[in-house]
């Protein structure tokens, strides 16, 4: 069952993200091909992070001490322009594999959902 938390507009929020593939296996930050993270309210796209530089995506972050972990922030100036509504935030990473050497395999492997008030 999936969860729903508030997010007030303009409130500071970080979101930490446990990085297991989809047999559970924790997987390393930095052995990543890449992760992204997309936040959408209402079915809007409002902000989109990234392991890699990207042009318009912010940056995902590791968890100091904490391989199997990264993070988005956002920050209370992006959240106070949020509408009120369903927040998503979908997390995706792409692993390397046999079947994927090069560029890797896409696995949405977490939701987080919020209320925006």
């Amino acid at each position: 069952m999936i969860t729903t938390d508030i997010l007030y507009r303009g409130e500071d929020k970080t979101e930490i993200f446990i990085l297991k593939d989809c047999s559970n296996n924790l997987i390393v930050f930095e052995d990543l091909v890449d992760c992204e993270a997309i936040v959408v309210v209402n079915k809007v796209v409002q902000q989109k992070y990234s392991k890699e530089e990207k042009e318009g995506y912010l940056t995902l972050l590791p968890v100091e001490d904490e391989e199997n972990k990264c993070k988005l922030i956002l920050t209370s100036a992006m959240t106070s322009e949020f509408p009120k509504g369903l927040m998503e935030i979908m997390f995706t990473m792409s692993l390397v594999d046999a079947d994927y050497p090069v560029l890797g395999r896409k696995e949405t492997v977490e939701m987080a959902l919020y209320i925006v008030e």
